[in-house]
């Protein structure tokens, strides 16, 4: 498929625990560097020339991150059902995005979620 991708990443800091690895260092509450990476994916690009602005995207990142930055996932709704794996923190934040973003023109929605420099998880959402 030919077409336009946009991304922004930021940095934000998050804890988690895994209660079924008790004995472990993953059994106790410990802190990551993330880093997230959200692409936006269409074919058609709007009046102004972008597929959306980047400012736009900020500022949804930025509200959809302030939810999870310094805090202990566990604790979050979203991770009620779900460990706060990196698969499951990935989807989470990219239906999040998706469903803030209003343009007809984005077919799609990925996540690429980095817990440290070598390990990464992704997510898409096709929305259409």
């Amino acid at each position: 498929m030919s077409g336009y991708t946009l991304a922004l990443s930021k940095n934000f800091k998050a804890r988690h625990v895994f209660a079924e690895k008790a004995g472990t260092a993953e059994g106790l509450p410990h802190e990551h560097d993330y880093r997230v990476e959200i692409q936006l994916h269409g074919k058609e690009l709007d009046g102004s020339g972008y597929l959306i602005d980047l400012e736009e995207i900020d500022l949804f990142l930025r509200d959809v991150l302030a939810r999870c930055t310094d805090v202990l996932l566990n604790d979050l709704p979203e991770f009620s059902d779900f460990p706060p794996s990196l698969e499951h923190f990935a989807r989470i934040l990219c239906q999040a995005v998706s469903n803030r973003v209003k343009r007809p023109q984005i077919e799609a929605v990925s996540v690429k979620l980095w817990e440290s420099e070598h390990a990464w998880a992704s997510f898409r959402q096709d929305r259409k």
